[in-house]
């Protein structure tokens, strides 16, 4: 997917040490989700 252009959305474990950007991450995600599952 990524060869034709699809970003992929790589979600690291929120347990690991001194991530302070897994909620951000999470919440992007979610966004994308939402935009993609819109009038369905």
């Amino acid at each position: 997917m990524a060869g034709r252009g699809v970003k992929l959305h790589i979600h690291p474990s929120h347990n690991v040490p001194g991530d302070t950007t897994a909620n951000d991450r999470l919440m992007e995600a979610l966004d994308a989700y939402k935009r993609r599952i819109m009038g369905v």
